[in-house]
């Protein structure tokens, strides 16, 4: 009945997120009129398969659901800009009957909030973001959604990353955004003693958190193509921390490719690219085609998934 619940409340945030969220980037801030505006999206994706008494050679039973969405919160006046934006993306798989536990594949909640003042040079602005990322449920040990005798591995605040950051923005126009923030604070936080003692998160050993000091790159790029019926935005993160190791760069690169089917419903293919030295991923290190508990490595991470999305501006 634990399981039941906890997979209906999952669903339930996806669905209800649905009407609060849509596609939007830090570029569209120049194109927008005084005053606020709000939207969002969602993309939903769901896999099922059924077999009684396969054959020979035949599989189990599958269930599979997941969602992608993002919602903004825009404001301008004059000069003055407040662009509020955030996404989360979810996804977990049963393998087997009833009886078998869902593991989570994707859990990753992001916020973020910049103000700007616009300089003489329209292009130009002076800027400060604050960035915020977690999960929102918990992970049990082998990636479970839900567990009676397994430990947590992972859950909201545990771990989470927080970015401060100032510097100058750079639109030249509608389709690229560009904002260097040479001074920018990132703090890795660990709320939770006994996942901080795994020392998988990016929290030095020993503590529960991480504190860097260093510069920020964030590049987005957009496009629509074919009578604006296929868009494309690209957005990276570059971070170097001036404390340690300020040739290891970390990189967050997000792509978003949609295609619209009929009004405010579009195909997406949505890729991720993370990579952080001090994050360890989980790898195949045998190579049996299996994650198994403690194989983990500094390597990075992708993930590509292709949804149906509904989109929605207020």
């Amino acid at each position: 009945m634990k399981q039941t619940h906890t997979t209906a409340w999952y669903l339930l945030i996806a669905l209800f997120t649905c009407c609060l969220t849509n596609q939007y980037s830090w570029a569209q801030a120049d194109e927008l009129e005084n005053g606020w505006k709000l939207g969002g999206g969602i993309g939903l994706d769901f896999t099922q398969l059924a077999i009684i008494n396969p054959r020979v050679g035949g599989g189990s039973n599958r269930l599979g659901f997941g969602g992608l969405g993002n919602f903004f919160a825009h404001y301008k006046k004059d000069r003055f800009s407040w662009e509020n934006q955030g996404s989360f993306q979810l996804s977990a798989q049963r393998i087997g009957g009833r009886t078998q536990p869902f593991q989570k594949n994707l859990d990753v909640l992001r916020l973020g909030s910049r103000a700007g003042y616009q300089t003489n040079d329209e292009k130009w602005s002076v800027a400060g973001e604050v960035t915020f990322e977690s999960l929102l449920f918990k992970t049990y040990e082998g990636n479970l959604l839900k567990s009676d005798t397994l430990p947590v591995i992972a859950k909201f605040g545990a771990p989470l990353r927080l970015s401060i950051s100032t510097g100058i923005n750079y639109k030249p126009n509608a389709h690229w955004s560009i904002y260097a923030a040479p001074a920018t604070i990132r703090l890795i936080y660990v709320a939770d003693d006994s996942i901080a003692a795994r020392n998988v998160h990016g929290n030095e050993a020993g503590k529960n958190s991480f504190f860097q000091f260093g510069a920020n790159l964030n590049a987005t790029f957009q496009q629509k193509f074919f009578e604006d019926k296929m868009s494309l935005k690209s957005t990276v993160d570059l971070f170097s921390n001036y404390l340690k190791d300020p040739q290891r760069i970390d990189v967050l690169w997000q792509t978003d490719l949609s295609w619209t089917l009929i009004k405010n419903i579009s195909l997406n293919l949505h890729t991720e690219l993370f990579y952080d030295y001090d994050v360890r991923v989980q790898y195949d290190v045998n190579k049996n085609g299996i994650y198994e508990e403690g194989e983990l490595a500094r390597k990075p991470s992708f993930t590509e998934a292709i949804l149906l999305k509904y989109n929605y501006i207020f």
